[in-house]
Formats: C-alpha cells, structure tokens, sequence
C-alpha cells in the first residue's frame, strides 16, 4: 500500500536554555535567543545532518546544552529547501524499561490523533507548515508496526502472520522500523537521552546504523558517565559502514567568558558586570541551563538591578545560590499554590509524563483544581505540557528536584496512590512501572507480582537484559518465602545468560545457591545458568566448576542433564584432558540414546555439538556428522543452532589450519544471521573473520578492524581474539612496545577465559619479542610454559600454536635435542589427526631443530615444504617467513647463494607488500651480511605511500584533529601514547603543517 506523511519537524523542549523555556504560553521565560560559544559544534552538526546517512552523536552532562544544540541545527535545517523531516524520541528516567519506547514516541511524530479519536496528519509544530510529500509503498512486513504504532493505523498494511519465535519477532519490528524510516525520505533521526534508553532501543540503534536508509541522519544525545560499561551505545559508531558518515560533538560547559555573553544574551543587555559573571560562573560550573535558572531565581527575588546600562546583583550575599539548580528548582516550587505543589508532587513520584487524568488523581484533586494547578506549574516553568493532554518535568534535574523534596511518608502515599491509578486505568499500563510503584509505595507482594509480570513481558519481546534487572530488583525485597526467592533467581539464571551480565547477578545467583533456596534440580539448573554467565565473564575456571556441581544435583534429571555433560565436553579451556572431555561427550550421548534425554530436536543438536567436539580436535570422524544447514521454511530454532554451529566450526576450522573453509562457516554464519540477530555469535564470526584476513595477508586496515572488534565485541573470547590479532599485526609492523602489552593481555584473558589456542599464539608472539630482545633464556622459559599448558590438554594439534616459538627459543638456548624431542612428539600427535596447519608447522620446527644441528641443507628442505603447506592453507605471512628461513639457509654454501637471494628477496617484497616491518628488517640484515643488493627500504606503512599518510598515520591525525590527546588516542586504537606521538609527527611532516591544531578535520568518518 501507499502512504503519504506528512512532514512534522518539531522544535524539542530539552535541557538547554532555549529548550528549557518552551513551558507554553504564559511561561516564564529567561533564555538566549542565540546560541552561545557552540558555532563551530553547530557547524559540524549541521553538516553531518545534510550528509546523510549520517550519525552524530552528541554528549555532555546535564544541562550542558545538548538539546539546544540539536534544536538549533534543526531551525537551521528548517530553512532548506526542501528541509529534511524531523522526528524526535525522548529517553525516559524510568526504573521500568518500556520496549522502544523513544523510537516509538518519535515515529509517532508523523502523525498525531485527533480531539475526536481520529488520525489527522500533521503540517509541523512552532507554526512552521510543511507540504505534504509522498512516500513509496510499504512492504506488508510494516504490518507488525501496528501493535507498536497504532496512531499510523491507515498508513500500515495488515498484519502478517506470527512466526512464534521472539528472536525473529523482534528482527521483523527492526525490519520493518528501518523500512519505515527509509520511506519517509530526507529524515533527521534525534533520540534524546540515550542513557537511559532500554536495552531494545540500543540494540535497534545497533541494528539500524550498520545499514541505514540512505536518506536517514541520526542524531544521539547522552551523558557519557552515565552510560552503563556494558552499554551497547559505547560501541555504536564501531558498526557504521564506510558509507555512512560520523560525527562526535562532545560539549563541554562554558568558560568564564562565554557566561557573561550567555547572561548579556538573556538579559538583552549590551554589557554584564564582571562581578554578577564570576558569580553566576561559580555556582553554575559553566552549565548553560543551570545559568537559566540562577538567573530566573535572581530575577525573582529581584536580585538584580541595572546601572548605568550595565547589569549587576544586588544583596547576593543574602542568597547563596548553590552550584546545582536544586535550590532553584525548589524555590519555585515554593512560590505556588498547594493545587500546584499537590500536581508537581504527583508529577515527581509519576516521573514519566503523564495523561492529565492519572496526575488529577495522583494529586487527589478534582479535575477543575487539578487544572488550576497545572496551570500555575507550567506558567512557573516547572511542568511543561510534552503532548497534548499530558504533562511532565522540562527536565530530569527538576523532576529529582521536586521529587527529593516529598518527604518520604507522602512518596509512599503518592506512590500508592499511582500504582492503584494505572491499576484503574483504561489505557495500557506497564507492568514495570507498576513494579516500581508498588516497591516505593513498601507493597512487596504487589511489587513482586508485577515485577514477574514485567520480565515476563520484556522477555517475550526478547529483552532479556531488562527481564533480569527485574528480577534482580525484586530479589532485594525483605522477608520474601524461599519457594518466591527460588523462583525468582531461577528465572534470574534463565535470563541473564542472555543478555550482559554483571557481577552483582553472578553474585546473586552464588548466594541463593549457598543458601540452600532452590531444590536438587533447581539448584542443578542454577548452577548451569551460573556457570553460562561465568563463562561470558572470562571465568573459565568457574564455569567448569559449577558444571560439574550441577551433574550432581541432575542425576535424576537426564534431559536436563544431557545439556550439562554436553557443556563440560567443550574442550577449548585450559581445564582438562583430551580424555576428560570425549568422557562427557559419551555420557552426553549416552543419555541421548537412552530414550530418557531431550526431545528429539534436542536430541539433535547434542549429536551435532558432539560433531563440532571431535572437529576441534581434529578427529576426521567430526565432518561426516557435521549439521547441515536449514530449509527455507525451517523454523528459527534451527536457523539459531545452523548460526552457532557455522559459529563454532568457523573457529574450530581456523585453528586446525583450514582457513578457506573457516571463511566458508563465516559467510555461512553471517548469511543466516540476517534471519537470526545474535550478537554474541556475530562477534565471534567477526572475529574469525579478522583471524582469516590476517592469515591470507588482507592487512588494509586490519588493526583499525580490529581494535574495533575488541572494544566492541559482547563476550570475552571474542574480545580476546579480535587482541590476538592486533597484537599480532603490532608485532609484523614492528610495533613491539605495544604488541607486547597487547600480547601480554591476550595471554591472560585467554587463560581465563578458555581459549587454549589463542593463549598458545599470544604466547609464542612474547617469545619472538624476547628473542628480537636477546633474552634468549627468558623467551625459553615463556614458550615453554605456554607449551607444557596446552600440551597438558593432550590435544596435539592445539600444540603446533605454541610450538615455533618454544623451538626457536630451545634451539637459541643451545637445547636441540629437547627441542628434537618436542618435535617428535608433535609428529606422533598429528598422525591420523586432521590438522594441515599443524603439518605446516612440523615441517617449519624440523627445519628449526636441523639447522640448529648444524645441517642448513636438511633445514632448506624442512623449509620448502613448510613454505608450500603454509602457502596451500593459506597462511601468507607464515609462508614468507618460511622462505626468508629457506633462503637464510641456502646462503650458507656457495652452490646456494642465487636460490638463497632469490627466495629472501621473495619473503622481503611480500613482508614490504604486506608492511612487516619486523620481518622485513630481519631479511635486509641476511642479505647485506653476504652482500647481495636489496631495494631501498620503505619507511613505515605499505610501500608506496610515499608523501601520502599511510592507513595508520590516517587514522591517528583524524583523532588528534578531533581534538583527542595522545593518551586518548592510545586508549582507542591499543596503542602507547608514544607510539601515537610518533605518528602524529610523521602525519604533520608530510601534511606540512607545526601544529597538530592545523591537521585537518576529516570530512567523516575513515
């Protein structure tokens, strides 16, 4: 079907002073008609905005003028033609989370509904009219907006059908948000308060800007130190594609100076005392709203006089005017009539806006004084009216102002009073505002019924992470009976291992588990949950630990049981041997057999898990059993186990050396995941991603890719991974100072976190660094650590990860034949293993151990063929290092020395290619010792930069442009403040510029 919208581009009501003054007619008002030491924040806003797609994000504390900025470029905007739609959603300060509540609030800024029920379009708020414009059609998949959006009933089509799975529900409504949103045309996209956002709403955020419609420019404002760790909107502008282009605004409060223009601007004066602005600076902190509200209580108290056409105070030191506005908020407050100070109550303990007839009857008044009151709150500047017929606070502070002032006996009546209001309420009411009603009103039994009943409902929408805040929040009540507390943390476990977890849940769960709350199979079932949580924390140990409790308690319980024994044969942590795990894996499929497992499909994915086991560890036998992938009509739960089976086989398949069918499971992963929107498994296929395009030698911006991923990714061994590679790739381009430190990390999150492999790779990368130091002895002693721990795991093919450092250091310590002794047994543990990246590497270290004996030409053909079975994986950087070796070797004899050069000058021009730096100096040094000509050296990047900056020293000058220090820098993109140091010179010297202020700024996002 066609619709035709309307374009309504509101001017938003917010935290800066122009914002903070649309109160409506009759308000007091006291702010600047200009925008103040903002012009070049509002410059770069208005540009990312008519350079769509486009993010800027916007952040700052509160009061700081965030909203008046956005404000501003939107009037600007407004002026175009023709201008850009412009929607506006508001993050709500609520305890209860309601599901894309602020996308829903600025969609429903197309169209508003009428005085008589009917829909009506809109032609723009503040007077401005806007023409009609139509859009293209809608697909029927914009159907399942209409329960979300019932104010667009005409332009929706029908519903489709259910699909019963919440997972793609939930990617349906996305689907259709962003179909919506593309047919609207040039839109400017504001969300307000991102910090409070609901996990739905961060987790759209995430979704849209990684394909965004290509006439859409979002704009996101938030308080960065209120932002949780683990909000998904840090990592947001880490998703954009290359198309989209990014702007960071970060404002911080005014100086001195622009405080007094700020004052003058307000007051309208052409000249402001210095003393009244280094008073209104001092207790202000520079916070433009804050100055709005200084200045209207001075106003009020007649605190301020003009002389001589200059604007002074007078008698201040009779009002100590506090540096928060809370004092501010509260003497206005007190200047109303009871009705008014009863409404502003009701509309504090409310929190969120609300309809004219709920705050009437939190206040307990008559609608004709209740109007009175409202009347008078807004006309003081304190409520303003957000939509027709409903009222709220101009701003957060004001509302925890007001709301701090209701002594606690009253909070508990109003709150009582709410909850039994929304209870009788005719429209929707949500579960968890009950929730928190009924907690501050002190009703436990209600507040713990609708707490249930709100993760209920978040869960149902696939908002797992606001399920568990529920629950969690309702574990801390008092007094609660053991079968409530253990049906509460049982629910608590279920919903946590879906979503990110903090160490309060783990904590929580270890605590009702110790306190003997739940029965033999709820604590089984709690001790699973517990250890999935452990195990997303990087608490491998742990994880392990309360699997193998939970058997205990699920002995009588096999369905249950089965999932159990199946976890503990995953064999990727360092706890453990090769026998252990293939232990649990038959019992696992034991109790499959039986006939007393899971159900069928259940049954299913146990044997396939059982496939991606024996895969891992290279036991041919794993890829005939290996799952296939689903039909087009198969419902979502195999679709789900297809994603986390192409997830684990991708992995599996890099670390045995099979690099193109890893990329094969990746693509796989990826394709199916457009169904399926997982974002623990897209990080994990990402960063398989990364380790592939780092063996095949694709380095163009690898390190940007992958500093990204390991900031970004959701759980800790894809974090660690994405580190892998960075570090790696430090160490090639002969970063060594911060490979270390990188490498160093890796090492310890991979131990912890179970991911032998990549511990085995991290270590051997340190062992290099030792033996380019000349700490022959403690490079030995590292790499053999690392080696004899994942020996240890009796899983020869993981061996090979640890195995060329620990030789190189053994043979570099004159220990030759233990060297020999290692080799050998990794040439015992590979047979009837398939493993070719492990073959590759036995060819490599029976090179090493024969050239350390002193036979180059035995150790020249060890080389060769390492060099070929490196190049077949491929592995292209291992397969130059190999010839570089080869070459080395062959130069020892005169016979050799034209095949020697000719394969050193090989491995250089690849390791110049790819920008290894360390390898490359490395093959210079060979080739000048015996005299043989090599081509001038490159001085930093990929060859051929030349004058241009390379991808690196790109990528560093944008940041420093934006204003970032060199620690700042550093923390970003994993590297030392020196080493950022060095780039920026480098980036100054070929832009011709002496100060890093001159760097230009980047048009968007690199």
């Amino acid at each position: 079907m066609a619709a035709e919208i309307l374009p309504a581009p509101p001017r938003p009501a917010g935290e800066g002073p122009a914002g903070e003054g649309d109160a409506g007619e009759g308000a007091a008002r006291l702010s600047s008609p200009v925008l103040i030491g903002r012009a070049d924040e509002l410059a770069d806003l208005v540009a990312s905005m008519t350079r769509p797609p486009a993010l800027a994000t916007v952040e700052g504390e509160a009061g700081v003028g965030k909203t008046r900025l956005v404000s501003d470029a939107l009037l600007q905007l407004g002026r175009l033609h023709p201008a850009p739609r412009s929607l506006i959603g508001h993050c709500q300060a609520l305890r209860e989370p309601f599901t894309l509540g602020p996308v829903v609030e600025a969609l429903r800024g197309i169209i508003t509904v009428g005085a008589g029920g009917g829909s009506r379009s809109t032609a723009g708020k503040a007077g401005t009219p806007s023409a009609a414009r139509a859009v293209g059609a809608l697909s029927p998949l914009a159907g399942v907006l209409r329960p979300l959006l019932p104010e667009l009933h005409d332009l929706l089509p029908p519903p489709p059908d259910g699909v019963g799975d919440v997972n793609l529900e939930r990617h349906r409504v996305w689907r259709a948000l962003r179909e919506l949103l593309a047919c609207l045309g040039p839109t400017v996209f504001v969300l307000e308060d991102l910090h409070w956002a609901d996990d739905s709403t961060a987790e759209f955020l995430r979704f849209l800007v990684t394909d965004p419609p290509p006439q859409l420019s979002v704009v996101l404002t938030y308080r960065r130190d209120e932002l949780a760790p683990s909000s998904p909107v840090i990592g947001l502008a880490t998703r954009l594609p290359a198309e989209m282009s990014l702007a960071r605004l970060e404002l911080a409060p005014l100086p001195p100076g622009d405080v007094r223009s700020l004052i003058g601007s307000i007051l309208d004066a052409e000249e402001v005392s210095e003393e009244l602005a280094t008073y209104v600076h001092e207790r202000t902190a520079g916070l433009p709203f804050a100055v709005e509200e200084v200045l209207r209580l001075l106003q009020d108290r007649r605190g301020i006089v003009r002389l001589d056409g200059r604007w002074a105070r007078r008698a201040l030191d009779r009002l100590q005017v506090p540096a928060a506005i809370r004092d501010s908020i509260l003497e206005r407050l007190g200047g109303l009539g009871p009705d008014a100070r009863r409404v502003v109550a009701g509309a504090a303990v409310l929190a969120a806006p609300a309809p004219f007839h709920l705050l009437a009857a939190v206040a307990g008044l008559a609608p004709a004084r209740a109007a009175t009151g409202v009347t008078d709150a807004v006309r003081a500047g304190l409520l303003v009216e957000t939509e027709p017929e409903r009222f709220g606070f101009r701003h957060a502070l004001a509302a925890q102002a007001a709301y701090d002032a209701v002594a606690l006996p009253d909070r508990r009546r109003l709150h009582l009073v709410a909850a039994r209001a929304i209870e009788k309420a005719q429209e929707p009411r949500s579960s968890g505002r009950l929730a928190h009603h009924w907690k501050h009103a002190g009703k436990t039994a209600a507040w713990v019924r609708c707490a249930e009943a709100a993760a209920e409902e978040a869960a149902a929408q696939g908002d797992h992470a606001a399920a568990a805040r529920f629950l969690f929040d309702a574990l801390s009540a008092s007094g609660l009976p053991r079968t409530t507390l253990a049906r509460l943390g049982a629910g608590l476990g279920r919903e946590a291992k879906h979503a990110l977890v903090s160490p309060e849940v783990v904590a929580t769960l270890r605590s009702l588990i110790d306190g003997d709350v739940f029965s033999g199979a709820q604590r089984g079932e709690a001790r699973h949950n517990l250890g999935a949580l452990l195990h997303q924390l990087g608490d491998s140990s742990g994880y392990r630990a309360e699997l193998v409790a939970a058997t205990a308690d699920l002995r009588r319980h096999p369905a249950q049981l089965a999932f159990v024994t199946n976890a503990l044969a995953s064999p990727w942590s360092l706890e453990g041997h090769l026998d252990e795990h293939l232990s649990w894996l038959d019992k696992a499929a034991a109790i499959a057999a039986s006939g007393a497992g899971p159900a069928e499909d259940a049954t299913a994915m146990l044997l396939a898990d059982r496939a991606m086991v024996l895969v891992a560890v290279g036991d041919p036998a794993g890829w005939a059993a290996q799952p296939r992938p689903p039909s087009a009509g198969a419902p979502p739960a195999e679709h789900y186990e297809w994603v986390r089976a192409c997830t684990n086989l991708a992995t599996s398949s890099f670390y045995l050396g099979h690099h193109r069918r890893a990329a094969s499971f990746v693509a796989d992963g990826l394709a199916a995941s457009a169904v399926l929107d997982y974002p623990r498994f897209i990080g994990a296929l990402r960063t398989t991603e990364l380790l592939v395009a780092w063996v095949e030698g694709r380095w163009e911006a690898l390190a940007r890719r992958a500093a990204k991923l390991a900031a970004a990714a959701d759980d800790a061994p894809a974090a660690v991974q994405a580190k892998l590679v960075l570090g790696a790739h430090r160490l090639a381009t002969g970063e060594v100072d911060d490979a270390e430190r990188i490498l160093l990390d890796v090492v310890a999150g991979a131990s912890s976190c179970g991911a032998v492999p990549t511990f085995a790779m991290a270590a051997g990368g340190l062992a290099r660094i030792g033996l380019h130091r000349g700490d022959a002895e403690g490079a030995c002693a590292g790499a053999l650590t690392a080696l004899e721990a994942v020996a240890a795991k009796g899983i020869a093919v993981w061996t090979g990860h640890a195995m060329p450092a620990a030789v190189e250091a053994l043979v570099a310590c004159g220990r030759v034949d233990e060297a020999g002794a290692w080799v050998a047994a990794l040439g015992e543990g590979l047979v009837g293993r398939d493993a070719p990246g492990g073959a590759a590497v036995l060819a490599l270290c029976r090179g090493m151990v024969a050239e350390g004996s002193g036979a180059p030409a035995e150790a020249a053909g060890h080389f060769a063929e390492a060099e070929g079975a490196f190049a077949g994986l491929p592995h292209r950087y291992e397969a130059a290092r190999a010839a570089a070796r080869r070459g080395a070797c062959l130069l020892v004899s005169d016979a050799g020395r034209d095949a020697g050069a000719a394969r050193l000058l090989h491995a250089l021009e690849i390791f110049e290619e790819l920008g290894a730096a360390f390898d490359g100096a490395g093959a210079r040094l060979v080739l000048r010792r015996v005299r043989v000509a090599v081509p001038r050296p490159w001085r930093g990047g990929t060859r051929g930069y030349g004058s241009a900056l390379s991808p690196r020293e790109q990528e560093v000058a944008d940041l420093a442009a934006g204003g970032l220090t060199n620690a700042e820098i550093g923390s970003r993109l994993f590297l030392s403040p020196r080493t950022v140091g060095h780039h920026v010179e480098r980036a100054m010297a070929k832009l011709g510029v002496s100060s890093r202020r001159h760097l230009p700024r980047p048009p968007q996002a690199r």
